[in-house]
């Protein structure tokens, strides 16, 4: 039960980040109400998942353990720093701080910050886990057949190829850099593409992350 619980907040949370990044797809309202939502299912997340805390002085660190805490960690700052700054800059949630915020030039600069570095971050620890991940939704949901998945990972990787186009056209290293704090958005685009352009860059950095690991995992066992 508890395993569905989480593969549902997992999911929930996928959707709503990519809703959350392609920002014109949804109202200014409506992208307060789910940054709100997330930040609940953020928390809900952190309960069920609350051993791992518990766990954190406990046992060895291989490498692979440090790179999961050194993530895990990163992720909660970025959501901080997001919750922090979409706060003070609310338009329709929290609007009675909105005139107290004497730093609204920092606050857009941190949300713009955490939120695209979080993007990128969730995106890899989905990678991390997408073995066991991939693993439980073929097994209740996908069933795919291994003949077929040979294809599904053409498939991935010709989606992840357009998601590296997409990073670049989106300019979205200057974003996580603060190179640029100015974000154009085109409200002409086919909403579908909009969120194509999101879900395509999830997807070439869970499969980096995922085969980075993979890559480091044969080498290191090869060195024993």
């Amino acid at each position: 039960m508890k395993i569905k619980i989480n593969i549902i907040v997992d999911f929930l949370m996928t959707i709503l980040l990519l809703f959350l990044v392609s920002y014109q797809i949804v109202s200014e309202k409506m992208h307060e109400w789910l940054g709100m939502t997330m930040g609940i299912l953020v928390i809900l997340h952190i309960f069920l998942n609350r051993w791992w805390y518990k766990n954190l002085f406990k046992g060895k660190y291989s490498l692979m353990r440090i790179i999961q805490t050194i993530i895990n960690f990163l992720i909660l700052l970025t959501i901080l720093g997001s919750l922090i700054s979409g706060i003070t800059m609310s338009r329709y949630i929290f609007p009675a701080l909105v005139p107290y915020n004497n730093y609204m030039a920092l606050s857009r600069a941190l949300h713009i910050l955490s939120a695209y570095w979080g993007f990128v971050l969730m995106s890899i620890h989905l990678g991390l886990h997408w073995s066991m991940l991939f693993s439980i939704l073929n097994q209740k949901l996908l069933k795919i057949k291994k003949k077929y998945l040979f294809f599904y990972i053409i498939l991935a990787w010709g989606i992840a190829s357009y998601g590296a186009y997409a990073f670049y056209k989106l300019n979205l290293f200057s974003f996580m850099f603060l190179q640029s704090q100015f974000i154009f958005f085109d409200y002409e685009k086919n909403l579908f593409l909009v969120f194509f352009d999101y879900f395509s860059i999830m997807i070439l950095w869970i499969l980096l992350s995922f085969y980075t690991i993979k890559l480091l995992k044969r080498n290191i066992f090869t060195k024993k």
